[in-house]
């Protein structure tokens, strides 16, 4: 359908923004709720169930980078481990997979203020 089209170039063209670091718009939580909900009532359930699964395409892919506080950097320090014949130190992997751990929540709640904060705007 149309809809699925339309969601997959807008997927592929964002991929693409975010590799050359262009990047479109990055929505936190509420973000993502809104544009859902936007999309419900223009396509339908239809619409609306093909957002879902390019929310869970999205987060997977996230999931996936080589980020210490992710699975993808999980993977990494195996990796690292396997190719330098050693295990890292464990306090400095702990205080590594912290420090990530603090951005990531520090950028979610950005965003999630950023979300906010454009809803009072409308």
């Amino acid at each position: 359908s149309d809809t699925v089209q339309r969601l997959l170039a807008d997927q592929v063209g964002a991929l693409e923004g975010f590799l050359r670091g262009s990047g479109g718009q990055v929505v936190g939580p509420v973000g993502i709720v809104q544009q859902g909900e936007q999309l419900a009532a223009q396509e339908g359930a239809l619409g609306l169930l093909v957002f879902f699964v390019s929310v869970n395409l999205n987060l997977a892919l996230l999931n996936a980078l080589p980020i210490p506080a992710l699975d993808g950097g999980k993977i990494a320090f195996v990796l690292a481990e396997q190719a330098f014949g050693r295990r890292p130190d464990d306090d400095a992997k702990q205080n590594v997979e912290l420090l990530f751990i603090l951005l990531v929540v520090a950028a979610l709640l950005n965003l999630t203020v950023k979300d906010v904060a454009s809803l009072f705007e409308k």
